[in-house]
């Protein structure tokens, strides 16, 4: 992929360690421009302040202030862009999670322990192919349908239940 040493990205996690293996992997990618935060108040700050056009964001250690960081970057009109791309580190994929990671906005998950083949494919896709933004009144963020649909008219329902 061409064109990333001009992305700027922020890396959100309260771990030094994680934080500076993703920056490491991100600039072997190529990204030039990283960022990083400690918290969900410094990463909001940095959001505000800076164009900021990728952010990877660890949700275990901030559980629901993770959570509240994307629906703050979908809905609060001081955010910079309310359609930048979100993917959210987490070691935890019970479904309830997933679910709520899905409801913030998030645009991809990465499960850790993270790989730089995963991390790399999680970029590509939303840098490359992303998902249509929606803004309504009880969802903002990447349509959380996955594959395209197909289906038109009348003939939507019938087909999608086997008729």
């Amino acid at each position: 992929m061409r064109g990333l040493e001009g992305l700027s990205v922020l890396v959100v996690d309260d771990h030094p360690q994680m934080r500076k293996l993703v920056a490491s992997l991100l600039r072997g990618f190529g990204f030039r421009q990283v960022q990083q935060a400690d918290t969900c108040q410094k990463a909001w700050s940095v959001l505000q302040a800076s164009a900021i056009d990728l952010v990877l964001l660890d949700a275990g250690t901030f559980e629901r202030g993770a959570a509240d960081l994307v629906q703050k970057i979908r809905r609060d009109p001081r955010a910079r862009r309310q359609d930048i791309p979100v993917i959210w580190m987490s070691a935890f994929t019970d479904r309830q999670r997933v679910f709520a990671a899905r409801d913030a906005g998030v645009s991809e998950l990465l499960v850790k322990p993270i790989s730089s083949g995963a991390l790399f494919d999680r970029i590509v896709c939303v840098i490359d192919k992303p998902r249509p933004f929606v803004s309504a009144t009880v969802y903002v963020g990447p349509d959380r349908r996955r594959r395209p649909q197909t289906f038109a008219g009348r003939c939507r329902r019938s087909r999608s239940f086997g008729r």
